[in-house]
């Protein structure tokens, strides 16, 4: 009994190692077991308490990883914007007169001397300053014949602001590259260190380049903004008197073309502005003043050419042949006000 029995099992093995050695199984089959050791959950709470506790990592600077090459950077830079900055200026317009007062210092506590061979950037900074402001004003006076001159400044500062000029720095990826005693660089230093790229760019290739350059970084700010909103014009109604009384038309009259809910917290007005029985401009408001007004303000985008569907400005090839007289001043708005609204 014994015997047959050893003989069943020794047939089975042969049979089984005879399919096994055939290749009729080509894949041997691992139940795997899953879960999570119970030691797991408290380690990672304390790891993750640990973090909480020692706050947000701080901002460090590109220049911190051993992989940074300021070199290369620059050069980088340089052939995103597609402009031909020599490596020097552009190293100088990014070099802050702070960086180079932090360095005398570090210098003179190692006992090293406290001469750099580095120039910042104030001059490029003035002339690049001046430049855009001329350049900014000729293109909207070439683009808004009609504007007045307070319009053309106050877009003109807007676009030149601390603000807007920083942003724009940051978005061409001058943020890592600025030299300067603090980190992240300040508003005003971001806006320095671009008006100091212009003036390189005006050194080193031409007014005729940084026209350009002026043009497809900072002016095109201006794409989808309302002239109005950079603009606000104080007593339209009266501007709008006076430029009617300019014209020699006649003299402006309100009337309420539209009205509902005036019980109500949802009262809505539409009053037009007329002259000569020809409507001017129409506005809505939650008070009759106050679409009174914004009927005056959409009368004088009319008149100075400055209306929601307007065509687009100029930019690209069309933008770069355009042929600028810089010195062009448009009306001021004070040639429309009579004396006593002058007062």
């Amino acid at each position: 009994m014994a015997q047959s029995g050893y003989r069943i099992l020794s047939c089975f093995y042969k049979t089984n190692s005879r399919l096994l050695n055939s290749g009729f199984t080509d894949h041997v089959f691992v139940t795997q077991v899953r879960g999570r050791k119970r030691w797991h959950r408290s380690l990672y709470k304390a790891f993750y308490w640990r973090r909480i506790e020692q706050g947000p990592e701080p901002e460090r600077p590109r220049s911190a990883w051993i992989n940074w090459n300021y070199d290369a950077e620059i050069f980088a830079l340089g052939q995103r914007l597609k402009e031909d900055f020599t490596e020097t200026t552009l190293k100088r317009a990014l070099t802050h007169s702070s960086y180079i007062q932090k360095e005398k210092v570090l210098r003179k506590d190692l006992e090293m001397g406290d001469e750099v061979h580095l120039e910042d950037n104030c001059e490029l900074v003035k002339k690049g300053e001046e430049f855009t402001n001329d350049y900014v004003k000729a293109y909207l006076r070439h683009s808004f014949p009609a504007l007045p001159e307070e319009g053309i400044c106050s877009i003109s500062e807007y676009l030149q602001s601390d603000e807007m000029l920083a942003e724009i720095g940051r978005n061409i990826g001058i943020k890592d590259l600025i030299l300067c005693a603090e980190f992240p660089p300040s508003t005003a230093t971001l806006s320095q260190s671009l008006k100091a790229m212009i003036g390189g760019l005006v050194q080193d290739q031409g007014s005729h380049t940084a026209e350009h350059f002026v043009q497809d970084f900072i002016i095109t700010m201006m794409v989808g903004k309302d002239v109005m909103e950079m603009w606000e014009i104080v007593n339209p109604m009266g501007v709008l008197q006076s430029v009617i009384q300019k014209q020699q038309h006649g003299d402006i009259e309100s009337r309420l073309l539209y009205e509902t809910g005036a019980n109500t917290v949802l009262a809505t007005y539409m009053v037009g502005v007329y002259s000569d029985k020809k409507l001017l401009g129409k506005g809505y408001g939650e008070t009759l003043s106050i679409a009174e007004e914004m009927a005056a303000r959409d009368a004088l985008r009319k008149f100075f050419g400055i209306t929601l569907n307007q065509e687009p400005l100029p930019f690209n090839e069309d933008g770069h042949r355009l042929e600028i007289d810089h010195r062009k001043i448009n009306a001021s708005i004070k040639d429309y006000l009579t004396p006593s609204q002058l007062q």
